[in-house]
């Protein structure tokens, strides 16, 4: 697996790298960590060609007792990433509007779990 990798800009934001060969490109464990993260910030009826993905983060973030349903939200989104196999130590917070996340990922690529961890603020 390979995907177009993703960085910092100097504002903070998060940006597509381009203009470096093959250093602009993750692969194996790395490219599924970097596909499960975008998976993650796709908000649904966002995008109109795919209408139904994404997470409903305003929904989730901004009603209380929603944790449950966004852990279930997150948690299938991982799983259904290509080349995840399993997900293990599935620890999640949400606190002021804002959700983090952390677990262990078993991969196609490694025998060792990928330790993923999420944040996102509503």
């Amino acid at each position: 697996m390979i995907i177009r990798a993703v960085r910092d800009d100097e504002n903070g934001k998060e940006t597509w790298q381009f203009g470096q060969g093959y250093s602009s490109y993750r692969n194996e464990k790395y490219a599924i960590a970097q596909d499960i993260k975008t998976a993650l910030l796709e908000f649904q009826n966002d995008c109109y060609f795919a209408l139904n993905h994404g997470i409903d983060w305003l929904t989730r973030l901004g009603y209380k007792n929603q944790k449950e349903l966004l852990d279930e939200d997150v948690y299938n989104v991982i799983v259904n990433r290509y080349g995840v196999l399993s997900v293990e130590n599935f620890e999640s917070d949400v606190y002021d509007r804002e959700y983090t996340c952390s677990c262990l990922v078993y991969t196609i690529f490694s025998e060792t779990p990928l330790e993923f961890n999420f944040n996102n603020r509503g």
